[in-house]
């Protein structure tokens, strides 16, 4: 019962705006005045941001302005990414950001990151993922020849 009048009440408080410190420290006053504990509190809390943040996803996907950045960013908050993205939409987005790489023009990749790190972010197969970037390097190498 006291959850449930502690989500609504969240949910309220939150609204639409960000989570900052001043609204964390009204809704750890509020648990605390209901007598929720602390893991209960951040259990709702972190449920209502997820949704929201889903929320977002979905729509910046919908409107085709999803960057692997955002999605990274927003797996750092241990936002649920995968009940919005498929595994296709993740590889897609690994596969831009390889291309990208390959022909920016840079010249150094750091292929730890991008064939090992960046995959284990996205929740991407690693052995997928080199697969990706060697194919992907293939056919821009190809394409830089046959400009030459």
């Amino acid at each position: 019962m006291a959850e449930q009048a502690f989500k609504s009440q969240a949910e309220d408080l939150v609204g639409g705006g960000a989570l900052n410190a001043e609204t964390r420290a009204q809704l750890d006053a509020l648990a605390k005045q209901m007598g929720l504990g602390e893991d209960s509190a951040q259990r709702i809390v972190r449920g209502i941001a997820n949704r929201r943040l889903a929320g977002n996803l979905s729509s910046m996907k919908a409107q085709g302005l999803l960057t692997l950045g955002k999605v990274l960013e927003l797996r750092s908050q241990d936002v649920d990414v995968g009940s919005v993205l498929s595994e296709s939409d993740l590889t897609a987005l690994f596969r831009a950001e390889v291309e990208s790489l390959v022909s920016g023009g840079e010249g150094a990749i750091d292929a730890h990151r991008v064939l090992v790190a960046l995959p284990q972010e996205l929740g991407i197969d690693v052995a997928k993922a080199a697969r990706i970037g060697r194919e992907t390097a293939k056919s821009k190498a190809r394409n830089i020849l046959v400009q030459v």
